[in-house]
């Protein structure tokens, strides 16, 4: 199965570079004699494309490498402990692929952090890191940026949600963007429709969700009749339902919680520090 990861191409949107004010953060004060590179790794990640073979290479993905980080930061997500997805590999194969690119920065060691949460403090979240994690006390320069994660913004419906009907909303339209982002209407209905290997995939991603949300015995009995429609829905009405206590928790109103909501958005930091 070959497919393009086209929905996370925007890596130039929104790109906010702070690499000299990062050194604050550390506590360390700028050095002349080392000139900041995280500002040219950044571009490189937003700018520069590639295709990467995942999936034991019966997938590919393209897409610009900032673009496949966060697509990779998404499919990486957790709930609590559980995988949202299973692993297919794409780490691995963005990783490796960002790694070769960036190890032309001269003179210069860097790491790359994906992280995506649909808002803050959110217990479903999803992280890729490529580079090593700079030794302490070296001089670090860092730079910051957002990009597209892929999933539908839900913005519009979110903050509706959050104006006329409270928490349980804003968790069903977040839900719904996520699940609606990883098991997309009119491609799961195909895949599970099709040859056995297709449908095979098709089933596990539903179960691995469904495991996660703690909702297989219901999943499966839709998987069975081949409704993905109603497969879906069980899904996100489970993820809502743990989602939900979180933003009461988080937010002192609906609104605020929907002001924050970040589902559509990846974020993406990076560190360089001299060899």
């Amino acid at each position: 199965m070959t497919r393009g990861i086209s929905t996370v191409l925007d890596a130039s949107v929104c790109l906010l570079l702070v690499s000299a004010s990062a050194l604050a953060l550390v506590g360390i004060p700028a050095d002349e004699s080392d000139p900041d590179r995280a500002d040219e790794a950044a571009e490189t990640l937003a700018s520069s494309t590639a295709r990467v073979s995942y999936d034991d290479g019966s997938r590919t993905a393209h897409g610009t490498l900032a673009g496949l980080l966060a697509a990779t930061a998404v499919r990486n997500a957790t709930l609590g402990e559980s995988r949202l997805l299973a692993d297919t590999g794409l780490a691995r194969a963005v990783t490796e692929r960002v790694e070769r690119s960036l190890g032309r920065v001269e003179y210069h060691r860097v790491q790359v952090i994906a992280r995506w949460e649909p808002f803050p403090s959110a217990s479903l979240r999803g992280r890729v890191a490529a580079g090593p994690t700079p030794p302490p006390g070296v001089d670090v320069h860092a730079a910051a940026f957002s990009v597209s994660s892929g999933l539908p913004s839900v913005r519009s419906s979110v903050r509706a949600a959050g104006r006329g009907g409270g928490f349980e909303r804003v968790a069903r339209a977040i839900a719904g963007g996520v699940v609606r982002g990883l098991f997309p209407p009119i491609e799961t209905r195909t895949a599970l429709g099709a040859r056995p290997d297709r449908a095979a995939r098709a089933v596990e991603r539903y179960r691995t969700s469904a495991d996660a949300v703690g909702a297989r015995s219901a999943v499966e009995e839709a998987l069975t009749d081949g409704n993905a429609t109603r497969a879906t829905r069980i899904v996100t009405d489970a993820l809502a339902t743990l989602l939900e206590p979180t933003l009461r928790e988080r937010f002192d109103g609906a609104t605020d919680a929907a002001r924050e909501t970040a589902v559509g958005r990846v974020r993406i930091t990076v560190r360089t520090w001299l060899r």
